[in-house]
């Protein structure tokens, strides 16, 4: 069993992420989850915890740091687009220079676009035209990571991905090795509560 966590860059105001470390290496844990963004953190601050995580051959997985700037929402993509497409760009290349010093192959968890009910068209529409300039970015510059789409909850807010026919269908977009799913099964159980989640062969497969 691979063991791993989100780090939650506030622990740091009780803890150095030296001991953190250790702590986590200590208990079995083979793999960190950052969501680098460096309004949160400083870049040498990240190195270091990256160096740390080296020296205690930990793995790294990554998701994108919506708490630190809402311009990572893909709603802004319309709009916005140069301005999201630079912050996307900004983060990959944060992560380039941490898998300098680490050998695995990471996943960068990844949200669809919001909608309001009636929209939903265009917001698959900004999701699908994100991921096609996110993966070809990727394999242009032949970088090690995978793209993984999280499922997440059904709340009044829409989501593109908070139903898994609608992340099958974005998979069935793309048909790329580099796009994955995120099965967060405690959101997929509350979209289909009080039902037991449905075992689905398409979707599990």
């Amino acid at each position: 069993m691979n063991l791993s966590f989100t780090l939650d860059e506030k622990i740091f105001s009780d803890i150095t992420p030296e001991k953190l470390i250790e702590k986590a290496s200590n208990q079995g844990i083979s793999s960190l989850e950052l969501a680098p963004d460096i309004e949160v953190l400083s870049l040498e601050t990240y190195k270091n915890i990256v160096n740390i995580m080296s020296r205690k051959k930990l793995d790294a997985n990554y998701h994108v740091p919506y708490f630190a700037n809402e311009i990572y929402e893909l709603e802004h993509f319309e709009l916005f687009e140069s301005k999201l497409k630079d912050k996307y760009l900004d983060f990959l290349n944060l992560l380039e220079i941490f898998q300098g010093n680490l050998d695995n192959k990471p996943a960068i968890v990844i949200h669809g676009c919001n909608y309001n009910e009636g929209e939903k068209d265009q917001a698959m529409d900004n999701t699908l035209k994100f991921l096609d300039w996110i993966l070809n970015n990727i394999t242009k510059r032949n970088l090690p990571f995978t793209l993984t789409i999280e499922t997440l909850r059904k709340k009044e807010i829409r989501n593109t991905l908070d139903n898994r026919e609608d992340i099958l269908f974005i998979l069935d977009n793309f048909k790329s090795n580099n796009l994955k799913i995120c099965w967060d099964m405690c959101h997929d159980k509350l979209n289909s509560f009080p039902n037991d989640i449905l075992l689905d062969n398409k979707f599990l497969d």
